[in-house]
């Protein structure tokens, strides 16, 4: 499987994992502050991805600041700004 596509899936179970102990672990905040940085590795994932389909990316800081700005410049990619 692609990298890309596998660490993009990792950063999903890791969300749904802490989602799933919401209620074990009954801390929201906690919860909440977990789910919010993994959704900001979520989005750097995905534009990485993005990026990768045209240009060669390396997998470092420096690869995902050039495809978070990439990604900033793509109108029909709005949606990804606020995490981003």
């Amino acid at each position: 499987m692609d990298k890309l596509i596998e660490n993009i899936l990792n950063v999903n179970k890791t969300i749904c994992a802490n989602i799933a102990k919401k209620e074990a672990i009954n801390d929201d905040g906690l919860i909440a502050q977990n789910v919010l940085a993994q959704l900001r590795n979520l989005s750097e994932a995905i534009a990485i991805k993005i990026y990768s389909l045209e240009h060669m990316v390396d997998l470092n800081q420096e690869g995902t600041k050039k495809a978070i700005q990439y990604i900033k410049g793509q109108y029909n990619l709005v949606f990804l700004k606020p995490f981003s």
